[in-house]
């Protein structure tokens, strides 16, 4: 049996070295199967890009539009958005959900634009968390193309189900997406 283990070089990209016996492939215990892996320091893991561009170029984006909003559309008073933000109105005039815009008014377009859109700083902190922790993590795994489209479709997919659950609200967040 042959195993590989990844190892890192400057032009972003991976070679692999191969080892011949089980014994002497560091992360795998004795006499067992390459599936049972022991982790330990000398294990390296395989990833299709060493910087997760996307993830950081979306998270820009976002962080400009919700200082754009707040900067134009003033913030509101925090006993209407405690998340330091703009009005609602503003948000659904920008592309919130708003399921009676979805159906009655034909606006596809809003099952994708609440991902640019956050209710505010706080959000906007949360969400980047997460999406440039475990977003920027599976970017590199998966490829920039792949990370999109399954960060795209699961917006949709949270944006068509919040509409479903909460038809009467607008939302606004990348949450769906980054989960």
């Amino acid at each position: 049996m042959e195993f590989m283990k990844a190892k890192e070089i400057d032009d972003e990209s991976t070679i692999a070295t191969e080892y011949t016996d089980m014994e002497s492939c560091p992360g795998v215990a004795p006499n067992k199967s390459p599936s049972s892996k022991v982790v330990g320091e000398d294990e390296a893991y395989l990833l299709k890009q060493k910087y997760a561009y996307g993830s950081i170029a979306f998270s820009a984006i976002q962080t400009f539009i919700v200082i754009s909003l707040a900067a134009g559309c003033h913030v509101a008073p925090l006993d209407i958005n405690p998340m330091l933000g703009p009005y609602p109105d503003a948000l659904d005039r920008f592309g919130a959900k708003n399921a009676v815009m979805i159906v009655d008014q034909g606006q596809r377009w809003r099952l994708l634009t609440p991902i640019l859109l956050h209710a505010g700083f706080f959000h906007l902190l949360c969400n980047l968390t997460v999406q440039l922790e475990v977003g920027s993590f599976f970017e590199r795994e998966w490829g920039t193309p792949t990370w999109f489209l399954i960060y795209t479709t699961g917006s949709m997919g949270a944006t068509l189900l919040s509409a479903c659950v909460h038809p009467n609200t607008i939302s606004v967040g990348s949450s769906g997406a980054a989960m």
